[in-house]
């Protein structure tokens, strides 16, 4: 008969997207251009906003077409000096000197 210690773990985790009360909920985003280059966009507001349809106009860079950014957690699209899309479906257009 052979014994061998056996070890039996279970585990889960969860994730919880908490929103504010419907009248508390504001959606705003600003975006800063960067040194030497890039873009850092942020929302301002107390929930996500979700940017769907980026493109980088006149570059062969790529970027994934949508990106939600959460309050507290900005974005840097680096080496990036133009962008374009639509966030919250209202068109965007962002140019950096």
């Amino acid at each position: 008969k052979i014994t061998v210690p056996l070890t039996f773990g279970l585990a889960y985790g969860i994730l919880i997207h908490h929103l504010p009360t419907s009248a508390q909920q504001t959606q705003r985003w600003e975006y800063q251009c960067m040194e030497p280059s890039g873009i850092k966009l942020t929302a301002m507001g107390k929930i996500h906003n979700s940017f769907n349809d980026l493109r980088v106009p006149n570059s062969q860079q790529e970027i994934p077409s949508s990106q939600n950014v959460y309050p507290g957690t900005p974005i840097l699209l680096p080496n990036i000096k133009q962008l374009s899309g639509k966030v919250e479906e209202k068109n965007f257009s962002i140019v950096c000197p």
